[in-house]
Parts: C-alpha cells; structure tokens; sequence
C-alpha cells in the first residue's frame, strides 16, 4: 500500500508525464443567460454554480482536500461533478481532460444550502472501473431495498440485511499553476442540465491521498467452514468454562461480525429465500467464522442476560443484530448443507434455535424477536430437509433435538405481564406522565369520582390507572388456557381488546400502559398459534422424511400420532407433490386473512387463509 505525498512541483511533473487524451463528455444543456435560468420555473432549469474553492482541513484521517462549492438556490437534484482540466506541455501543446464524476448518486441532497463540499484527491487518473463497482454497489443496494418492499407488500418474509456501503471513490482534481493548468468545475443534474462552469484559481501548498485497502471479498471462500470432523457438543469453539452468561459472547460476536457489502447483501437475501450459496457468500463466511464460533458457544450456556437499566428494566438490547446474527447462522448452515455437511448444517440451525431462546420474553417486543429468529430456526431446518439426502440416523437424532432444543417461548403471557410492570414502572418514574395523570383527574366529568381521586397519592392513582388492565390480562390468560378452538379465542380477546381501548379513549396513561404493556394482544397471540403451526408441522415432516429414508418412499397417509394443527386442533392435511409433500392446517388463519376494518365493529374477513407448509424431498 502506498502513500502519495505530493508537492505543487511534483504534481506539475507527474501530469506533464500523462498522455491525456480527450475524453467524451455528457452534452451540456445549457442555453440562455444566467438571468433566465433563475426566472425559469420548469423543470430544465439548469443550476447555477456560483463558486468551487478547494480547501484544506488539516485532519489525518481525512482522505484528501474539501472542494467547497456554493450553489445558488434550492436546486435539490444535482446528480453529478464535472471537471475540466488544461495542460500546457513543455512544446506549448494544450491538451484538455474532462471527467464526470456523479457524486450524488446515492443521495437526495445536494449543496442547496449555499455552501457544501465533495471530498477530492489531487491528481491522479481517474479509476473508472472503481467508479462502476461503486456505481454497481449503489444499484444493487437499491435494487435488495426494492426486493424487501415487494416482498412486504406480499406478505412475504422481509430479511433486512445491513450492508457495509461502498465508499464513494476519489474524485481526482489537478493543482491550478499559471500559464500550465487551468482547472473548471460545473455541477449538472439528474435531468442532464448543467451550470456554467466556474474556474478554480486558489492554490493550495498541502495534500495527500488515501491509502488502497484490499477487501476481503477477493479472498477464497474454499476454507469458510469451522471444520467437517464435526459432532454436536463436541466441536471445538470459545472455551465457556469461565463465562455463565451467554449474552457477553453474543454481544462479542455483533461486534466481530462483519457488514457484507452490498452485492454480498443481495446475494443473501437471494439465498435465505432459498437459492444457492455462491463464492460470494462463501468468501464472507469465511470472515463471520469468529462470529460463529461465539455463537456457538453462547448457544451452550443456559443462562443468559442481557443487562438491566437502573430502572429495573431491561436494557437496550440491539435487535437488529439479534436479527443479523441468526441470517449468518442460516446462511452457514445452508451453505454447508450445499456442500454435503447434513449434520452440522442441522446444528447451526439449532443455533439459531437456542438464540431465540436466549432472546426470551423480558418484554412484548424481545418476545416477538424471539419468534422471528425462531421462525428462522424453523425455515433453515426445512430448507437442509429438502436438500439433503436421505439418512435415518441423522432423522433420528435431529426428532430428539427438536424435542429437547427449544427455541423462543411458548406462552405470551410473561411477556405481556413482564412489559406492564416496565411500562407502570416508567410511569413512576417519569413527571410528564405523572402530570398527564393529575390533567386527567381535574377533567373528569364525574365529581363523584374526581372527589374520590383527589385525595389519592401518586402509588394509588397509578393503581387505579392499570387495574383494568391487569384485569383484562388476567381474563386474556383465561381464555388462552381454555378448550376453545383457535377462532373462538382470537376473536373473543379482539372484542375485548376493543372495549378495553373504547373504554380508555379518553384516558392518556391508560392508554400508555395499554400500548407499551403489550397492546394489540389479538394480533400476538396468533402469532404465536402461526409459529407454533410451523414448529408441529417440522416436527411431523420430520417423522415422514424417516419413513421414507427407511421404505424409500413416502407415506401414502399422514401417520398417526403426529404434532397437530394447532388452528383446528386436528391432524394436518397431507398431499404427496412432485417435490415432496405439504401439510396443510385445516382451519384459517385470522390473522393473516384480509379483513376490512370497520369502526366499532368487528373486521369483515374478505378471504380466507390456511398455512401450509412445502417439505421437499431429494430424490
């Protein structure tokens, strides 16, 4: 790697070396005086650059010299920087170079503001292969954003997989020196209308530029696995002997895991959704191994906490890497289910599994993380099923993992119990709310009632506040832990959900401690039914992947004693395809059948939705 420290002599000397040829540039639209692009109020009107300074800012780890421009006007949609340089050689020949450079490519602001800068590098050839990787990068990043709308707007599972944005390469601009370069810079939109250009005439005395880092995604990917010689509880990772508390491994391993770029992350998303794993993906597993190693390791440890706030409550936990980290596991596993590796392909799916775990039910919303990254769990070891050949063994012995290795947890009701006493605990603690509560007691209608409360403390109030909510909760318990079927439940804790919310229409901390203990129960609690449809449905697919690696075929009828569906409460629906077989659940899904919403009233189902779960066979 190399450090160019160059001085006005040597850049002069250098650029008299270059053989400059003249490049084509974009057609300017430029017609008219200033005068009349400034009254022109439609959308060719070309911006208007009134100065370009270059600047130094004398920080080390900045890359290079500030180009300080000042546009006039709100003229929001620059897209690009063009500069044009003159050379004089020793012979007295000129020779011009034009340069585009769209700066603003990857951003809606421009220097509207009257002054802004764009970072330059003083003079070296343009890299235009550099220039495409990044303009490739900034199209695939929005073409993977555009993926995860379509697939959200379908209803489909939406990975939100951060990428480590490509930076943005060096604009190259020459040092000005009289009668031997002459430098031009004018800015041009998204529409192709470009402003006058404007000479640079200060010189600066300093500069240097940065230094050419080798990414690690032109290293091999042959060696991204731990090692095959793989047994689960065996393999070698992060000794734990010394740690009892799984999350400080877990927040090691956010730290260690890298951010892929943003091919990278569109080639995931791709292969979570089921294609293959390329060099690509196998290039940056091979940098996330200390990433999977901590996993791994945390994975074993049964306790595991988070941290606690001074409130008492749980601390920020960072559930975008909760998130991330179960993709790398998942892609592990896929990739090495690809490459023949069946068992320990199962074991990081495990891993995943037992992260859920850990994520647990301190509040509604690490519950709900819980369940997705279970859900994750779930999808990867479908997708290892479907891949791998038949082996009775390994069936065997992942039916009594999926019997002992639990992932997220299975009741809602410690969760929402758990987020109420955050939530009346936050009320305690904070005045704005306190006052919200003594607000609402002076505008109660009732005198009988306002005379009542008058004389109560702050503790009694608040008790007044949430008992109808630990009421409501205590009849939601009731009614989960019955003998209704699915349909009877969901829509009884919808009705009471919404009389609970009428009722508290007009009370602010009620409706608080309603939103932040845990609001929207209904629509939770069929969450958890549809989470747990897919762990009974794997659970059952398992025993028919056995029946078929030992008769070497599948079962014509669904086998008794099997996990049921839990929407009816009945065996799954069984059907042999081309492929392999899918269960089916033989009653709808409220939760995700359309439904109209109508103003005190119930929602009206326009459809109906049945899950069903797709299991291929290799044959």
């Amino acid at each position: 790697m190399i450090r160019f420290v160059l001085t006005k002599k040597r850049v002069v000397r250098c650029l008299l070396s270059f053989v400059f040829g003249v490049m084509i540039a974009h057609g300017s639209k430029c017609a008219g005086s200033t005068e009349k692009a400034q009254e022109d109020a439609t959308a060719n009107q070309k911006p208007v650059l009134r100065r370009a300074t270059p600047e130094a800012l004398g920080l080390d780890h900045w890359p290079g010299s500030s180009l300080r421009l000042v546009v006039e006007g709100e003229h929001r949609d620059l897209h690009g920087l063009r500069i044009v340089e003159q050379f004089v050689d020793a012979n007295g020949v000129l020779f011009t170079l034009k340069e585009d450079y769209p700066v603003w490519i990857d951003s809606s602001y421009a220097p509207s503001w009257g002054r802004d800068s764009v970072n330059v590098h003083f003079r070296q050839h343009k890299d235009e292969q550099l220039w495409q990787q990044y303009l490739e990068d900034v199209r695939v990043r929005q073409e993977l954003a555009a993926k995860n709308k379509e697939a959200q707007a379908a209803g489909e599972a939406v990975f939100h997989i951060e990428t480590k944005k490509m930076e943005i390469p060096p604009v190259w601009l020459s040092l000005p020196e009289p009668n031997k370069v002459r430098v031009f810079v004018s800015v041009y939109d998204r529409a192709g209308n470009e402003s006058e250009a404007v000479e640079i005439k200060d010189v600066l005395d300093w500069f240097f530029s940065q230094e050419k880092i080798e990414e690690y995604s032109k290293d091999s990917g042959d060696d991204y696995y731990l090692g095959t010689q793989w047994v689960l509880g065996t393999h070698p990772a992060v000794s734990p002997s010394d740690i009892d508390n799984a999350a400080l491994l877990y927040y090691q391993a956010f730290l260690n895991r890298p951010q892929p770029g943003a091919a990278t992350g569109l080639i995931m998303n791709r292969v979570l959704r089921g294609a293959e794993p390329d060099r690509n993906i196998r290039r940056y597993l091979k940098h996330c191994r200390q990433t999977i190693r901590l996993a791994e390791t945390a994975a074993r440890i049964s306790q595991c906490n988070w941290g606690r706030s001074s409130a008492g409550r749980l601390g920020s936990v960072p559930l975008a890497d909760l998130r991330q980290l179960s993709y790398v596991l998942s892609l592990y596993a896929r990739a090495l289910v690809a490459d023949g590796h069946y068992r320990p392909a199962i074991d990081s799916s495990l891993v995943i599994r037992q992260l859920a775990r850990h994520v647990g039910d301190e509040n509604v919303l690490l519950y709900l993380a819980a369940r997705q990254i279970d859900s994750m769990a779930l999808r990867t070891v479908q997708h290892v099923l479907g891949v791998m050949s038949a082996d009775a063994d390994t069936l065997e012995w992942l039916r009594g993992q999926l019997a002992v290795v639990q992932g997220a947890p299975a009741s809602l009701a410690q969760a929402l119990q758990n987020s109420l006493t955050s939530a009346v605990q936050n009320v305690r603690t904070n005045p704005d709310l306190l006052e919200k509560i003594d607000s609402y007691v002076q505008t109660v209608v009732d005198d009988q009632l306002k005379e009542k409360t008058g004389g109560l403390t702050d503790e009694e109030l608040l008790t007044r506040v949430w008992e109808p909510y630990v009421h409501f909760l205590n009849v939601i318990f009731q009614i989960i832990d019955s003998e209704l079927a699915y349909e009877l439940k969901y829509k009884e804790i919808q009705r009471l959900e919404n009389r609970l919310q009428e009722e508290n229409r007009s009370n602010p901390v009620a409706r608080y401690v309603t939103m932040f203990g845990g609001g929207l129960v209904a629509r939770q609690y069929g969450f958890n039914i549809r989470d747990a449809a897919h762990s009974n449905a794997l659970k059952a697919a398992v025993d028919i992947y056995l029946i078929n690696a030992r008769t070497g075929q599948l079962p014509d009828m669904l086998p008794e004693g099997l996990p049921r569906d839990p929407f009816s409460g009945r065996d799954f629906e069984y059907e042999v395809t081309e492929e392999g077989f899918v269960l089916r659940c033989k009653a709808r899904d409220l939760e995700a059948s359309p439904t109209k919403f109508r103003p005190g009233k119930p929602p009206e189902i326009l459809s109906d939705k049945f899950q069903q779960y797709e299991f291929k066979v290799r044959r």
